[in-house]
């Protein structure tokens, strides 16, 4: 274990359409493209619970936490404790402003809020992402003369809803938003295709509010490729230093765009896994994957076993031609909270409310569930639950078992009896009538 190094970057927000080695032609991400080269990318990643106020994270325990309330969240063992006890020396650097404190983090051996200010007319190096990677370098350079192992976590807001490009990259994207040029033209494709970057609540129709509606496409553009500019730095000193031979490095974002509840772009999002032992670089895994993976992968790159509460898988014997350690999965669970949840297959994707998950008859929660093809529909357009009962029956089925499963692993650590763990873990049923393609709507018009 001696001189194991890792690197894991994560954004609370990123979606993977908006990187050129997802597909992205347009906004320039070069550092981020060429780090995909020497890595496994995986195209079928997806985060795990997608509830804003959740007090945990998947990557932070390696179980899914989209089932738990606040309360057993809070009570989620966390894994870089097994690194600690390991004599692993472990840094979360947390990207922060002002107006959004670090208001809870797991037990890293240090924790190191990085303040900056974001907003317009803000030079590069005062933007909060800039000294995050300031620090970042700063610290592994620090950690570089050390024979310990070492883990360091930047956790970093990623692309906000509201954000402001550092006033050197403003204009960056301007001339690709000239009035002229149609939406229809354009390869990213019209506002309202779904596509991953969600526009303003504005009148196509008005010409003012096209203006600024294409300048705030250009902002989010430039913003992406600010970050990918910044990220390029760190890389450089990892090569230049020679850590790059010796280090794991992990980049992966906890959501994609906020574009409706549960919608594909808001829950596929990008990972990108460069493994300095692995012999396919450059390579694309299409195997389902999660947020839940991380951390297994990191107790095995630190040769630590396999914690016994963790649910996820290594990706490690993905990253190597050759493996007998791999675990496929046939489909993938997720969720806004115990809300609205969705089951992930290679062939479709099912989202449903609580009241489909607690109902017998699944017949009769029709309005409560819907199901698209994949990976045809890419934007989840085409509502086939009615065309596909049983298979709605099926992964509705699948869902609910899931759900109680976990709920009842978690609370068999508490010492409840079976009739409580049944009362607790049964999907609490929402007041509302609503369809989950209502609430998408819903949930769109106010981002």
């Amino acid at each position: 274990m001696t001189g194991r190094r890792a690197l894991v970057i994560t954004f609370d927000q990123l979606p993977a359409s908006i990187l050129g080695c997802y597909g992205n032609d347009w906004i320039e991400t070069p550092h981020l493209d060429r780090l995909a080269t020497q890595s496994v990318l995986f195209d079928l990643h997806f985060g795990e619970n997608f509830e804003p106020q959740a007090k945990n994270h998947a990557w932070w325990t390696g179980t899914p936490q989209h089932p738990l309330d606040e309360s057993e969240q809070a009570r989620q063992p966390a894994l870089v404790q097994l690194l600690n006890n390991a004599r692993v020396a472990t840094v979360l650097l947390a990207e922060r402003t002002a107006t959004d404190p670090l208001a809870h983090a797991p037990p890293f051996t240090k924790v190191v809020p990085v303040m900056g200010t974001d907003g317009p007319d803000m030079p590069a190096n005062e933007h909060p992402f800039s000294r995050l990677i300031v620090e970042a370098t700063r610290c592994v350079a620090e950690l570089h003369s050390s024979p310990a192992p070492w883990l360091v976590w930047l956790e970093s807001r990623g692309v906000p809803q509201s954000c402001h490009p550092p006033t050197e990259l403003q204009d960056l994207y301007d001339d690709e938003f000239e009035a002229e040029v149609g939406w229809d033209q354009r390869s990213a494709g019209p506002p309202d295709d779904g596509s991953p970057i969600s526009k303003p609540n504005v009148d196509l129709d008005n010409s003012a509010e096209d203006s600024d509606l294409f300048r705030w496409r250009s902002e989010v553009a430039a913003y992406v490729s600010f970050i990918d500019e910044c990220l390029g730095h760190l890389l450089k000193f990892l090569d230049d230093s020679g850590l790059a031979d010796q280090s794991l490095v992990i980049v992966t974002a906890a959501t994609g765009d906020s574009h409706g509840l549960l919608t594909e772009s808001l829950v596929h999002t990008p990972l990108i896994v460069r493994d300095p032992t692995g012999d396919i670089p450059g390579s694309r895994c299409h195997e389902l994957v999660q947020s839940t993976d991380i951390f297994p992968t990191l107790l095995e790159w630190f040769d630590l076993p396999t914690a016994e509460s963790a649910t996820g898988h290594s990706l490690l014997p993905w990253t190597h031609s050759e493996s007998a350690n791999r675990t496929a999965r046939e489909c993938l669970h997720l969720g806004c909270g115990r809300q609205q949840q969705a089951i992930r297959t290679r062939e479709h994707y099912l989202i449903c409310d609580s009241e489909a998950l607690a109902s017998a008859d699944p017949a009769s929660t029709a309005s409560h569930v819907q199901l698209f093809e994949k990976p045809h529909d890419r934007w989840d357009r085409l509502d086939l639950s009615r065309e596909y009962p049983a298979i709605v029956e099926q992964l509705l089925r699948q869902a609910g078992d899931a759900h109680r499963r976990w709920s009842g692993q978690v609370f068999a650590q508490s010492g409840l009896s079976d009739e409580a763990v049944d009362a607790v873990s049964s999907p609490t049923v929402s007041n509302s009538t609503s369809s989950p393609a209502d609430q998408s709507k819903s949930s769109a018009s106010t981002n």
